[in-house]
């Protein structure tokens, strides 16, 4: 059933894209005020460490908090990929230090195909922890 009312039927969690933070990985928490279907993640990585990057993304039911470090608290692998850096990506060193707005957005897009949908219902709580083998990601 479509949703209506202030919210479109597909939203985005979006980030401050600021520079100098990031790492490895995120873990974050979705709390769901109606039933949903997280159908993608996409990232910034900022490339600095080479043209590919493994990711892993894995999902619990509850919060990642005190679950962090304990592989066997994550169940769900949601997606388990290689991506690549986009040609014509922002070049720090010919192009300067900041990258564009719209550049960041589309810098890490997981494939449909390579990730598994996660539904979340009502009042639910979800975990995702995305985690690369690249200290690029940035939020």
């Amino acid at each position: 059933t479509p949703v209506t009312g202030l919210c479109d039927l597909e939203q985005e969690l979006t980030t401050t894209f600021q520079d100098g933070t990031g790492s490895y990985g995120i873990l974050f928490d979705i709390v769901a005020k109606r039933d949903l279907t997280v159908t993608g993640i996409d990232m910034f990585i900022d490339w600095n460490s080479g043209d590919n990057a493994e990711v892993l993304a894995y999902a619990r039911k509850g919060s990642w908090f005190g679950f962090q470090n304990d592989p066997n608290e994550w169940p769900f692998l949601i997606t388990n990929t290689t991506i690549h850096r986009p040609i014509n990506f922002h070049n720090r060193t010919s192009n300067g230090p900041n990258i564009p707005y719209e550049k960041k957005k589309t810098s890490a897009i997981i494939p449909d195909s390579e990730f598994i949908p996660l539904s979340v219902l009502e009042g639910e709580t979800w975990s995702i922890y995305v985690c690369t083998n690249v200290a690029d990601l940035r939020y």
